[in-house]
């Protein structure tokens, strides 16, 4: 029992400190907000899990913000992988987010915030490279002969 407790406590402290610092980390303003994006892009591969974060602050004061809505949209060219999706503020002030890139090319994340009457948008773009396990559309079909 105290072997898997310790485990349990080392696990979460590894997290914790994945998460703190993540290996990028870009900072954008708009409307009264700075979202400052975070990502661990030692598995920036397709299929691989990858773990983004973003933490806001408020421009003026430098303040973190929690914001009353956040809203996250994942696409790839011009294809809609995880449609816009709303997040309940948390009690921490960072977001965190693990995705799956279904396939390596280059997509585009953009999130939305709002907080009292601001509205603000960040939209950042990054090339996930392609996993040695990722099927291409002529193995699907070489497979299904």
């Amino acid at each position: 029992m105290k072997t898997v407790l310790l485990t349990t406590a080392l696990f979460l402290l590894l997290i914790g400190y994945a998460l703190a610092d993540p290996d990028i980390k870009v900072s954008k303003e708009s409307g009264g907000f700075l979202f400052e994006f975070g990502m661990s892009t030692k598995e920036l591969k397709s299929l691989g899990d990858v773990t983004m974060t973003l933490v806001l602050y408020n421009t003026t004061t430098g303040d973190l913000i929690i914001p009353d809505e956040l809203r996250v949209k994942i696409s790839k060219t011009n294809t809609l992988l995880f449609p816009p999706t709303s997040f309940k503020a948390q009690k921490d002030s960072v977001a965190l987010f693990r995705y799956t890139f279904p396939e390596g090319g280059n997509y585009k994340i953009e999130f939305t915030a709002s907080f009292a009457a601001a509205k603000g948008n960040a939209t950042y773009e990054f090339f996930v490279e392609r996993s040695k396990n990722e099927t291409t559309p002529n193995q699907i079909i070489m497979m299904a002969v």
